[in-house]
C-alpha cells in the first residue's frame, strides 16, 4: 500500500545476561574438633617452680612466661629457678596450630604459695588448679574469724557464696556444677578482700 501510515517502527534496547551455573547440593561431613584450653600445676620449693603441663585437647605448642622478663620458653614441663622471691604472674599458651589458648596464675616463690593476707597472720591458696570436680582451700594457719567465700565467674556474676567458719585450716569445695572456665574466688575478712583464680575443665 502507498499510504504511509500502514508501517510501524520498533526500536528495543536490549540487555543480555549471562545464565548462571550451580551445581546439585551435595551433603558434606565435618568433624569439628575442640581447641585446647590451658592449664597447669606449679610445685613450688623455694625459688625453684617445677610446672606441670594439664592442658586439655590436641596441643602442638607450649609458651611459657614466667613474668620475670625472662625469655619465652618452648618446653612443655619446664622447671624454672627464680632469682629472687617474691609473686610472679606467670602465662602458658597452647597451640595445635590453629587455635590457642592462654592460662594465667600468679604464684608466690621463697615463701607459701598464695596471695596477701587478709586478716593480718594468714595466707592462702586454693588447689589444684586447674581443677575438675572439687578444689581445697587451705590456709596457713587457722582461720581467725567468720569469713564470706565468693566465687564469680569470667564476666564477674557470683556464682556461689560459702562461710569458712573460724578454726579452719582446710576447706573442700564442690565445683563439679560449675561449668568450665576461669573463676575468681574471693574471700572477704574484716581487713578486705583477697581474691585468686581458678580455671575449672571438665
Amino acid at each position: 500500500t502507498s499510504d504511509e501510515l500502514a508501517y510501524y517502527y520498533y526500536f528495543y534496547d536490549w540487555k543480555v545476561q549471562e545464565i548462571s551455573c550451580t551445581s546439585d547440593t551435595v551433603e558434606v561431613a565435618l568433624d569439628v574438633q575442640p581447641g585446647p584450653l590451658a592449664g597447669f600445676l606449679a610445685d613450688i620449693i623455694d625459688l625453684e617452680v617445677s610446672f606441670t603441663d594439664i592442658s586439655a585437647g590436641m596441643v602442638t605448642d607450649w609458651a611459657w612466661d614466667f613474668g620475670d622478663g625472662s625469655a619465652i620458653v618452648a618446653d612443655q614441663n619446664p622447671v624454672y629457678a627464680y632469682a629472687e622471691e617474691g609473686i610472679y604472674e606467670v602465662n602458658l599458651t597452647v597451640s595445635n596450630g590453629s587455635c590457642y589458648s592462654t592460662y594465667q596464675q600468679e604464684i608466690e616463690v621463697g615463701n607459701m604459695t598464695g596471695t596477701s593476707p587478709i586478716d593480718g597472720s594468714s595466707g592462702w591458696r586454693v588447689y589444684p588448679n586447674p581443677a575438675r570436680e572439687s578444689v581445697t582451700l587451705e590456709f596457713s594457719a587457722s582461720n581467725p574469724e567468720r569469713s564470706k567465700l565468693n566465687i564469680s565467674n569470667a564476666t564477674g556474676v557470683v556464682v556461689s557464696t560459702q562461710w569458712i567458719e573460724p578454726g579452719v585450716t582446710h576447706q573442700p569445695i564442690n565445683v563439679s556444677g560449675l561449668p568450665a572456665g576461669t573463676y575468681q574466688f574471693q574471700i572477704f575478712g574484716k581487713n578486705g578482700v583477697s581474691v585468686q583464680r581458678l580455671t575449672i575443665l571438665h
